[in-house]
């Protein structure tokens, strides 16, 4: 079997590039696949979609998270035995297998 995992996710990148996840609530809601199918669905959509969506969490991220400089939305494949092998060891986790951009958005300041 494949041992790999594909995570639509958003994540905000810092001024010094430091990467953070965005909560679910970034995208209006409390329930975490929710937010990943909501990801999900503006990918298949296209750009237009990804775009606007980002623009969303972007608002969001610049009147509730510090220091964020832009947010992007990926799609990233992983390893999944090999990550709970690495953080259940205490390691950090590998390299994701790959990633894929949907969009990238700059985070304005109120």
């Amino acid at each position: 079997k494949d041992p790999s995992v594909t995570v639509d996710h958003a994540v905000a990148i810092g001024v010094g590039g430091a990467e953070v996840a965005i909560p679910p609530r970034g995208l209006g809601t409390d329930e975490v696949l929710q937010a990943r199918a909501m990801i999900g669905r503006a990918a298949r959509h296209g750009q237009g979609a990804t775009s606007a969506l980002c623009e969303q969490i972007a608002a969001w991220a610049g009147a509730n998270l510090a220091d964020v400089a832009r947010i992007e939305l990926r799609r990233t494949r992983h390893d999944a035995v090999a990550w709970f092998e690495a953080t259940g060891a205490g390691h950090a986790p590998p390299a994701p297998l790959s990633v894929v951009r949907h969009a990238t958005c700059e985070v304005a300041r109120p």
